[in-house]
């Protein structure tokens, strides 16, 4: 899940900062300015565990490391941190921490803590002050949501599946990760009922410059969506505040029109909810 981690807030992060001027195909060579951006992004989760690659594998597990001391518990060693399996649910609150600390003024993250995307809280996070260019129009900051889900025991309960398709199909959708039994996988798309998927386990070999050819794939592969593990987490990027308006407006429509929604969104927060439930600005 580290992985996939990484792959989907890459994904980000070209949203973020390339848009629709990022492309990757035959015989429509990238601008240079592009694949410089592009290379810039990519240093970002490089396996160093220096400052200037705050997204390696390295500082995710030492922010894993960081938040489990936070909330109180005892970690003898960081060798073992290592070797545990990342849910979505926990790579989802550590990217959340890590975007806090490197990029707070570039990009927001919000993870419900109960499943719902509230729109006030998304608004928060995109209305902060201090975007650091102007590609965040108004004083707006792009917002990345990561949903964790749960949608069976053992594997995804069929019921899930046509809603699972729509989410596909939503414009500020960035994709699924989760995968099956051992083997984590970023899902993008799907045809008919199979995933499409991009696969992280492949090994390269390790060298001093940067090659971005190696950082694509160019052949996805595709899984029935029963067959997967039904922890999930669920993306989207807000490019500001009538994107996220969109956003909450489209997963009602989609929850009014089935019995089984798998994100659920509302216009405002419950009172009942802690104030610790509101996002920190």
């Amino acid at each position: 899940m580290l992985r996939t981690g990484q792959m989907i807030l890459a994904r980000v992060l070209i949203c973020r900062f390339l848009a629709n001027e990022y492309k990757l195909s035959p015989g429509d060579p990238i601008p240079v300015q592009s694949v410089s951006r592009e290379s810039e992004i990519l240093r970002l989760f490089a396996d160093y565990p220096a400052g200037e690659c705050p997204f390696s594998v390295h500082n995710i597990v030492e922010e894993h490391k960081r938040a489990r001391l936070d909330a109180g518990e005892r970690v003898k060693k960081a060798s073992r941190i290592v070797v545990e399996w990342f849910a979505p649910s926990t790579i989802a609150a550590v990217l959340r921490r890590l975007i806090e600390r490197c990029m707070p003024h570039a990009l927001a993250m919000f993870v419900p803590v109960d499943g719902v995307i509230y729109l006030d809280q998304v608004v928060a996070l995109c209305s902060r002050n201090g975007a650091s260019d102007a590609a965040a129009a108004g004083g707006e900051v792009p917002c990345f949501v990561l949903v964790p889900v749960r949608l069976g025991l053992e594997k995804v309960n069929e019921e899930y599946v046509p809603e699972l398709k729509k989410l596909f199909a939503l414009p500020q959708c960035v994709g699924i990760i989760g995968g099956r039994q051992r083997e984590s996988l970023y899902f993008v798309g799907h045809q008919d009922d199979n995933l499409i998927y991009l696969d992280p386990h492949i090994v390269h070999k390790a060298e001093g410059t940067l090659d971005t050819q190696t950082y694509h794939c160019q052949f996805p592969q595709t899984v029935s969506a029963r067959d997967i593990a039904p922890s999930l987490a669920i993306g989207f990027y807000c490019a500001g505040v009538a994107d996220a308006r969109h956003l909450v407006a489209a997963l009602v429509q989609i929850q009014a029109a089935t019995a089984y929604p798998i994100v659920t969104a509302a216009e405002q927060t419950p009172d009942y909810l802690c104030e610790s439930c509101v996002p920190r600005l």
